[in-house]
């Protein structure tokens, strides 16, 4: 499980929203803001969006989840594209990371991975699975049970398309 990550939001610093690796940086960075604040409303007014003032855990974040090259030509016909590449984005866990797709996985879609599960052909003990898309391999590792569950509470990310399979 990877370790979460935390964000804090200050109303006045140049950085208003950052990301932190511990809860104690983000609450410190908040709490330092809300004391500033205090400090600069003796006797006067507070500072009108001290309540936008906030630390917490991040669930998701906009993760790039596909990057499909510019077509170089169509029907034949060269093409001059302005873009490298057309990507597309995604809330998800913001430790996902994709990676080229190895020779050892058994790749399926994730129907036919889901039907597999339903009739007993992979069971926990038979191997570990990873989520993926058609052409990239995710670091969401998944056990039967655990993608079962992800279906079942509607989890599955839109962008897992396929399951890459290795058994024991």
């Amino acid at each position: 499980m990877p370790k979460p990550k935390y964000f804090s939001f200050d109303c006045e610093e140049k950085e208003i929203y950052m990301i932190h690796d511990t809860e104690e940086a983000a609450k410190c960075r908040a709490q330092r803001a809300l004391e500033r604040e205090r400090r600069k409303a003796s006797g006067e007014l507070w500072h009108s969006e001290i309540e936008y003032i906030a630390w917490g855990v991040i669930i998701e974040s906009a993760q790039r989840v596909m990057e499909t090259p510019e077509p170089t030509e169509l029907d034949g016909e060269p093409v001059r594209c302005e873009f490298d590449a057309i990507v597309d984005y995604e809330l998800a866990d913001p430790d996902l990371d994709f990676e080229a797709l190895d020779e050892y996985a058994d790749m399926m879609t994730v129907k036919e991975f889901e039907d597999a599960v339903k009739i007993g052909g992979f069971i926990n003990g038979d191997g570990l699975g990873a989520l993926a898309t058609a052409t990239k391999l995710s670091n969401q590792r998944i056990s039967p049970s655990s993608f079962t569950k992800l279906v079942e509470k509607n989890r599955l990310p839109k962008w897992a398309t396929h399951v890459a399979w290795y058994n024991r």
